[in-house]
């Protein structure tokens, strides 16, 4: 039986042509959730459906998939978006075990929005974001305020400030396995 959790590696440039077709079929296709990001609401390993478009309106909470050339496949939570005229087209995610937003992406990105996901062979539908701890809520507003105000002010600089809190997060991550934390 194949393993069904292993992600197979596409080149990026078959990658974003395939993305392309994808996003122009309207269909609805499965895939595997893999990681723990999303957990608890999308567990590792979990099949997902997408509904493949051009979301003219993206909702804040909908969990979206979308490409990018440094991460071919990413499926986390709308928390924000530019608001000013020369961002408005970027939007910006997170995983709902993150702390971090992820590098604010263009919304042409987007390959679709996640309808449902199966567990123990039933499928659901995507639940709200399942609320954490209050310190846990109070570092991640924080962090998405800052991510989206950097955005703002600038594209490079909420380009930045996002890309060196996920580098931070790794770092305290990998440290915090290494005296046997998490």
């Amino acid at each position: 039986m194949k393993d069904r959790t292993k992600a197979q590696i596409i080149p990026p440039p078959l990658l974003e042509s395939f993305a392309d077709l994808l996003r122009n079929s309207g269909r609805t296709v499965e895939s595997i959730m893999v990681g723990s990001s999303m957990s608890p609401s999308i567990p590792n390993g979990s099949p997902i459906r997408i509904k493949c478009g051009r979301p003219q309106q993206l909702n804040i909470g909908g969990v979206v998939v979308y490409f990018r050339n440094s991460h071919p496949v990413t499926g986390h939570r709308v928390v924000g978006w530019g608001r000013r005229n020369h961002v408005k087209d970027l939007v910006v995610t997170r995983g709902d075990g993150n702390l971090v937003c992820d590098v604010p992406t263009p919304r042409s990105t987007v390959l679709g929005v996640v309808t449902e996901f199966c567990l123990a062979g039933e499928w659901h539908p995507v639940p709200t974001y399942r609320r954490a701890g209050p310190v846990h809520r109070a570092i991640a507003t924080t962090l998405k305020a800052t991510t989206l105000l950097a955005l703002d002010v600038h594209p490079n600089l909420g380009n930045w400030f996002a890309l060196t809190m996920v580098r931070l997060a790794h770092i305290a991550r990998l440290s915090l396995q290494k005296v046997g934390i998490r």
